[in-house]
């Protein structure tokens, strides 16, 4: 069961009640309603009555810091705010030098005539070595609008 059961962005205090009932067997034995609303109260960092992801996270993961939390939801939620620029659209991150020369390495590996794309046909070359058919490629292509 996921927390945000309604796809807001947020985690109710029913919502996590509801989920940590699915969990029951795992809670300490002896937990109530009143451990269950200290907990909640603890991780709502803002005190709103809700819980963020970033919130969650902290709560989850009490050791980390509040920055390599920030790291975490940069690197993994394509939806956060952070790494977004004042219009709202990504700002490109700076890769490192092991992450541009895997990127290089991947493109030349795919683009078998070097035209700077990696067309359906190339993709297909590489997807039969993963055991993927040329229909599914081609819809798959077609969904995310590849070109041919």
């Amino acid at each position: 069961m996921a927390y945000d059961s309604d796809g807001t962005g947020r985690v109710t205090y029913q919502q996590f009640i509801n989920n940590c009932s699915t969990f029951q067997d795992e809670l300490v034995s002896g937990s109530s309603i009143a451990d269950m609303q200290s907990i909640f109260a603890n991780v709502d960092q803002n005190h709103d009555g809700e819980l963020s992801f970033r919130e969650l996270l902290a709560g989850y993961y009490p050791a980390c810091s509040s920055d390599e939390i920030d790291k975490f939801i940069h690197k993994y939620d394509r939806n956060s705010e952070q790494g977004r620029g004042e219009d709202g659209v990504s700002s490109a991150t700076e890769l490192t030098p092991e992450q541009e020369e895997e990127l290089e390495g991947l493109m030349n590996m795919l683009d078998v005539n070097q035209d700077g794309f990696v067309d359906t046909a190339e993709l297909m070359i590489y997807c039969s070595n993963l055991g993927i058919d040329d229909a599914t490629i081609t819809e798959w292509c077609a969904r995310v609008h590849m070109s041919s």
